[in-house]
């Protein structure tokens, strides 16, 4: 199961430093709360829409294999996971060929599976000569695309950075209304 592990850690903002002289002892716990919440939700969008850009699957779909983050630690700690369990290559688009089973797990490729067919609204392929057995085609899952995929690094970076930002500007969001008034515990 792949982990995006969001903790908090204020290092070398100014600003931020700033902000958070400026108020009290109980009201920094809850920004870097709100923060972390913030990241959480952030990262597991940028992580649907980043798969969804390489591979042909739906933002919604990969959902599904990302759950809602996990807030620990009283909020300080959020971590996303993903789902281990192969899709089925019928989200990836299959067609029936001559040549086997087409698909397209990457955007704009189409990939043949050689005995590959459509029966009851599954995908299947003959493990040898014979009729029977039968294994249903999987395509990879959304753990395998996050941690070994063609674009994991592109990934994994793009995620990160868009986590981090999150963080920043969900912590100062917090201390900017917490400044004015609302917010406060």
């Amino acid at each position: 199961m792949a982990r995006i592990d969001i903790n908090a850690r204020v290092i070398g903002d100014t600003e931020l430093a700033q902000a958070l002289a400026k108020l009290s002892s109980q009201d920094i716990p809850k920004a870097i709360r709100m923060g972390v919440r913030d990241a959480a939700r952030a990262g597991r969008t940028t992580l649907a829409k980043s798969i969804g850009q390489r591979y042909s699957l739906s933002a919604g779909r990969i959902k599904q294999d990302v759950p809602t983050a996990r807030i620990s630690d009283g909020g300080q700690t959020a971590v996303i996971t993903t789902s281990r369990k192969p899709i089925t290559a019928m989200q990836f688009k299959p067609r029936q060929t001559t040549r086997g089973l087409s698909m397209s797990i990457y955007r704009g490729q189409r990939t043949v599976v050689k005995s590959g067919f459509m029966a009851k609204g599954l995908p299947f392929r003959r493990k040898g000569k014979d009729r029977y057995p039968l294994d249903v085609i999987h395509g990879p899952s959304i753990h395998a695309i996050y941690t070994g995929g063609k674009w994991s690094p592109a990934l994994q970076a793009r995620t990160e950075v868009r986590i981090e930002e999150a963080l920043e500007s969900g912590i100062l969001r917090a201390l900017g209304a917490m400044g004015r008034g609302y917010g406060r515990a």
